[in-house]
Formats: C-alpha cells, structure tokens, sequence
C-alpha cells in the first residue's frame, strides 16, 4: 500500500489519466487561487499549472503585481507562457526601480500579444516600452501621446485593438481640471506622429482625452470599424470629422460627450455622416441608444444615467 501511495505521488506525465492537451484545457476552468494545489500534484501538473497561470496575468493588488513580475524576472520558463499582461498602478506611486523592473520583465516577454498599462496620471515612463520583442494584438495605455509612444506603436503592425486612455500633452492638464474649457492647439505639427504606414490592421480605437488631431492621426487611413471617443466643447464637430477619415466604414461608435450642446446638433451630424452604425452616446444626465445599420435610424431610447 505504501509503494501505491509513493507512485501515485510521483506520477509521470506517461500515465496521466488524461492527455496533456486535455488537461490545459480543463485547467483553464479554474480560478487562479483554485489551480494553485495542481503545482504540488507532480512534475506533469506542475508543467500544466505554471502555463495556465501565466497566460493571462490580470487583477493582481501592486504587491501582487510586484511579487508576479520578480518571478517572471527570475526565470525564463513562467515569462514564456505569457500572453497577456495588465498592470494596474493607477492608485499607487510606482518609483523608478519599480518601472525599471517592470522593463526588464516585458523585454522577457516575447509571447505577449495583450497588454494593458494603467499609470498615475502624472507619470510617463514611455521608455518602459522600449527595446520589446512581443507583437501585440491589443494594447491599452494610459501613457501620453507623444512621439516616445508613436514610435513604439509604429513597431507594432500587428494590433488590431487600441485603447489610449492618457492625457494626451501637457496642455490638457488645465482642460481636465476645468471641463468647461476645450484644449488649445499650440502647436501645427502633430503631437503624436505615427507613421502612415503603422498600425495598418487597426480596427477598434478607443480614445479617453483625445483631441479631434490626435483621433485624426490614429483614424487616418486605417480600416476603423469600431470607435469610442470624447466630445469636448467647441470640439465636437471637428472630432465626428475625424472619424470620416477611416478607410472602412465605421459600424460601431460610442461617443462621451462632455458638450451641453450636444443633443441639439449630435444625431443630426452622425446620421449625415455615419449612416450604418450603432450608436452609444454617454453624457452626464442621459444614456442614448441608437441602432440599425439600415441606413437610417429607426429606434432609439432615453435611459436615465
């Protein structure tokens, strides 16, 4: 009985009591905290357990964060299976050896194709992107839209789902502060100057802070399907114009709009210029929903906020 037990510990991958291909796929069902028993099981279900613990690595508190990514730096096995990353710092006060390491960690990460990136509004340590290997399929950023993050994009041909959530330069400090008054536009030359030829398999862009030349120079030529943009005041107009320059038609759009005016002009401008498309407008006080790709709108309802 003894020797039984003493086998049945040390179980080799060869009598499994399934296949390996099964198992990852049975261990997929299970929460985070529940796989962590299968990492005592045996040399097979530790194998198994580590590749499905690292493949997507979300929700960690920062000392977690910071406890995961010393392991993935310790080695080069647990790095390998990552596929996707988000990194929540927003609340916290990251210091430099922090982001020196989270450096050091994505420059490991040659599988990753998701990324989310999650800062304190005042910090842009853009260089953290720097010197990469992965190929992103979606990529989410709080970082600002400057050139640092332009040329890290432009290395980047394969995303297909972007999200800048950043204040986009310095002059949009005073702007969030005070809502009521739109950004200025000091300079002629383009603030974030992707390349042309960049992101040319880009159809979802999400934008938080946005300026109608920052969506501009994202939208460009590029087969946008999918939308979710800011209305400030003054701006509105110039940034529904922005959209037109997608080389696809836009079929989906989420619009926050931050301009009291808004409802007199909104539907108006986006039936004139987008008339296959589904429509979330969100403003302070309502949430409209308009929908139909038929070419006209033919239902729309007015939910309180």
């Amino acid at each position: 009985m003894k020797a039984k037990s003493s086998t049945t510990k040390c179980l080799p991958s060869s009598h499994l009591p399934l296949p390996v291909e099964i198992l990852d796929y049975v261990f997929q069902y299970f929460a985070r905290d529940e796989s962590l028993p299968f990492l005592r099981v045996n040399r097979a279900f530790y194998d198994i357990s580590v590749r499905v613990l690292y493949r997507h690595i979300d929700g960690l508190h920062l000392h977690q964060s910071v406890a995961c990514l010393l392991t993935l730096e310790k080695g080069p096995k647990p790095a390998q299976f990552v596929r996707s990353l988000e990194i929540g710092w927003e609340e916290a006060t990251p210091t430099l050896n922090l982001y020196q390491l989270l450096h050091r960690v994505l420059q490991k990460l040659s599988g990753l194709n998701s990324l989310y990136i999650e800062l304190p509004r005042l910090h842009s340590p853009t260089w953290i992107l720097s010197n990469c290997t992965f190929s992103l399929h979606s990529f989410a950023t709080s970082l600002p839209c400057n050139q640092e993050l332009a040329g890290f994009l432009d290395l980047q041909p394969s995303i297909v789902e972007l999200s800048l959530r950043g204040i986009h330069d310095s002059h949009s400090l005073p702007f969030l502060q005070t809502i009521s008054s739109p950004p200025e536009d000091h300079c002629e030359e383009p603030i974030f100057p992707l390349l042309p030829t960049s992101l040319p398999k880009l159809t979802q862009f999400r934008s938080i802070h946005g300026r109608p030349s920052t969506i501009t120079t994202v939208i460009s030529g590029r087969p946008i399907k999918m939308v979710s943009i800011p209305l400030f005041p003054s701006l509105a107009t110039e940034t529904l114009s922005a959209l037109s320059t997608s080389s696809s038609s836009i079929r989906r759009l989420s619009i926050m709009s931050f301009d009291p005016a808004a409802p007199e002009f909104l539907l108006s401008e986006v039936v004139k210029r987008f008339p296959n498309v589904l429509i979330l407008f969100k403003g302070y006080i309502k949430l409209i929903i308009l929908c139909r790709s038929s070419g006209d709108f033919c239902q729309s309802s007015f939910l309180d906020y």
